[in-house]
């Protein structure tokens, strides 16, 4: 079992984004990082999973298009329309949890590293 340890929270409250020394985990499923950089690819890994996205660049398109949305409403809509393109719908736990982490520096980061 991995351990928890000496994290801090960035993320939005209940879906686990933690950055730390040593390994960190998500709690809900979402998002990862151990102070080695490898976690993100992991976290990707995990929310293409929890999603059902096809792979990981569905995710990083996914997010990309929500950065470019400028207000909740666009964010929400530029969600919902991609998953219907894609024969898919989404609830709005998950459509919350995508335009927050659009907006994490973690991914942020994630995503200009590509």
């Amino acid at each position: 079992m991995i351990s928890i340890k000496n994290f801090t929270s960035i993320g939005n409250a209940g879906h686990g984004m933690f950055v730390g020394n040593g390994v960190d985990v998500d709690i809900d499923g979402f998002f990862a990082k151990d102070n080695g950089g490898d976690g993100l690819h992991f976290a990707a890994a995990r929310a293409v999973q929890e999603l059902k996205l096809p792979n990981e660049e569905a995710l990083r398109e996914v997010l990309l298009q929500l950065q470019s949305a400028n207000s909740e409403e666009a964010k929400t809509n530029a969600i919902t329309q991609w998953f219907s393109s894609h024969g898919a719908t989404l609830g709005v736990g998950a459509i919350n949890t995508l335009a927050t982490l659009s907006s994490n520096p973690l991914v942020i980061q994630w995503l200009s590293s590509k």
